[in-house]
């Protein structure tokens, strides 16, 4: 009897030291972003990158005062990419860890940018991995890592702000997506999953994810409220 609750007892207290060691090492990160006048800039986006491949690890997109919150974040060291179509692209080495305070305070972007800047020096070809332009939100698909096999749900998996359930059924951001669209044309009708099952992932270049009219608001041109998760 003895013997069975000391066993016990070490088993709950090993399975405690390694949640505690978990939670310990996430940390909750916020900022905000701003022009050079420091007027506040709403639909920024904001992406901590593996440095080693500039693969996607979380992000987070500015609200309409300008903050962000990037949750959950590990220890480890990241890059911190600041994006907004308009302006320069603003990069940023950060290490995060306990010595590390938890407001990353303002991030400055410059105006009319042809580039970005990366310790004054400019970069071509980057990429952004998530960008909300407009009402779409908008993915890069080189920035999620996906086996060489892997077909396009593999690739939606990885995405934040997306959902594929068991079934292969698709959300995006709370929402059913009805269609897949293929260079601006259906595929495959009303059933999406015959797309993202059977279209391979490195054949994709973007992925976008918008909200179309109904087809009665797009004749009539009122607007009725209703709309389509593409």
């Amino acid at each position: 009897m003895h013997m069975f609750t000391k066993i016990g007892f070490f088993i709950l207290a090993l399975l405690s030291f390694t949640l505690n060691n978990v939670y310990a090492v996430q940390y909750n990160l916020k900022g905000q972003v701003t022009d050079s006048l420091y007027n506040r800039l709403g639909g920024a986006s904001i992406s901590l990158l593996d440095p080693s491949d500039s693969t996607l690890v979380t992000f987070g997109i500015t609200n309409a005062q300008g903050f962000y919150t990037l949750t959950a974040v590990k220890e480890g060291s990241y890059l911190l990419q600041v994006a907004l179509m308009g302006y320069y692209t603003q990069y940023k080495l950060i290490t995060v860890n306990d010595q590390l305070t938890t407001d990353l305070g303002i991030q400055v972007l410059a105006e009319n940018a042809q580039g970005s800047v990366l310790d004054e020096v400019i970069v071509s070809g980057e990429k952004i991995p998530i960008r909300l332009k407009g009402d779409t939100l908008e993915y890069n698909a080189g920035s999620f890592k996906v086996k060489p096999d892997a077909v396009v749900e593999d690739l939606l998996i990885k995405m934040p702000g997306i959902e594929v359930d068991k079934n292969g059924n698709i959300k995006s951001m709370g929402k059913a997506v009805n269609k897949i669209l293929v260079d601006g044309k259906e595929f495959f009708g009303d059933d999406p999953k015959v797309a993202t099952k059977n279209l391979p992932a490195d054949a994709v270049d973007k992925v976008q994810a918008f909200e179309k009219k109904s087809d009665a608001s797009l004749f009539s041109g009122i607007d009725d409220g209703e709309r389509e998760q593409l």
